[in-house]
């Protein structure tokens, strides 16, 4: 008898996690498979859902959509009394009590559970526990994360870079090509919901102004944590602001801008794998910690990284105002990333969840 397997999905970046696992036809003979999503992760769940349509039962497989956070501990156990899980696997909330954590804090102790880590070193501690057993993505993750977790770890790569390779490379592409017709050399900001440090508007400042002096234009992607109040920085600071209806998606607009400037924000590693994938150069991808605040803001949620995880490998990191200058150079370093830790996520994930 296939034993029930419940998996769970917040943030914008769980959800991208999920779509290549959920959509696993392995993963279905092998499981009854239930999903509670929230937030960010409904919508696109029910985009790249290949196997079900979104909140139809079809034999053994069962969708639920919880739209908003409040009291998700009580809609997550809804969901889970009425779909009786003999194993959880959870994405990790970026902060606060998201529907991981509420899905964790119900079955921990009474079925195996799992979690899928994908930030080095980053935990929720919003509830006090880890699931029992972590996947990660390669070993500085799961040197990290071994440190500050007694859970059990398997590396397993990254369940994003089969995202992208199978359902998003033709439509990136070909937006690709499309936003090369912008004639216009730019920059992009990828932000973070960080305004509450002085440190991150100083950063939006600097990189501002470095844009402007070499006549480029800078424009801001937000984080969908971001409120639409702290988006008026982004017009005090005279910075473009990016948006769909430019007619490009994100990750395009990005591969085709000559830098990528980040505090820390994972989507580097996106555009990394990105790269790779569609054998493309651009951009430069820069990495800015410059300020004590912003790089110890960073270590206590990272697993204690005072360093980008992927510095030097197709990534450059500025750590003081001083060397600046490093923004104009491409980096020395663009071809030392390497796809092969990252690869075959998801059968690894598979073939540890029926162990």
């Amino acid at each position: 008898m296939k034993k029930n397997l419940l998996l769970t999905s917040q943030d914008y970046g769980s959800g991208v996690n999920l779509i290549p696992l959920y959509n696993n036809t392995r993963l279905h003979d092998l499981f009854n498979v239930g999903v509670i999503l929230s937030g960010p992760s409904c919508s696109l769940m029910s985009k790249r859902n290949t196997v079900k349509e979104s909140g139809v039962k079809k034999g053994l497989s069962l969708i639920y959509n919880i739209q908003t956070t409040e009291n998700i501990a009580h809609k997550a156990k809804q969901c889970i009394e009425d779909f009786k899980p003999d194993i959880l696997m959870t994405g990790i909330s970026g902060i606060g009590i998201g529907v991981d954590e509420a899905a964790l804090s119900l079955c921990k102790g009474h079925i195996k559970t799992f979690s899928y880590q994908d930030y080095w070193g980053h935990l929720n501690y919003s509830i006090e526990m880890q699931a029992d057993h972590l996947f990660v993505l390669d070993s500085l993750a799961a040197q990290i994360t071994s440190e500050k977790s007694s859970s059990a770890i398997t590396i397993a790569g990254a369940m994003k870079y089969e995202y992208y390779d199978q359902y998003c490379k033709e439509e990136i592409y070909q937006q690709l090509q499309n936003s090369k017709n912008l004639t216009d050399k730019y920059w992009v900001f990828v932000g973070q919901p960080l305004w509450h440090l002085e440190s991150y508007k100083r950063t939006l400042e600097i990189v501002s102004d470095k844009a402007g002096k070499e006549k480029r234009k800078l424009f801001y992607i937000p984080h969908p944590a971001e409120s639409p109040k702290e988006h008026n920085n982004i017009d005090l600071l005279r910075i473009n602001f990016y948006s769909e209806s430019l007619g490009v998606n994100k990750e395009a607009f990005t591969l085709n801008a000559e830098k990528m400037v980040t505090c820390y924000s994972s989507f580097a590693f996106d555009i990394l794998l990105l790269k790779k994938i569609l054998q493309q150069d651009t951009p430069d991808v820069v990495v800015l910690l410059l300020y004590d605040e912003m790089r110890e803001f960073h270590q206590r949620h990272s697993g204690g990284l005072s360093f980008f995880p992927l510095k030097g490998k197709g990534i450059t990191e500025i750590s003081s105002v001083k060397d600046l200058d490093l923004l104009f150079h491409s980096p020395s370093n663009k071809e030392s990333f390497s796809l092969d830790c990252y690869q075959n996520a998801t059968e690894k994930i598979i073939n540890c969840l029926n162990s």
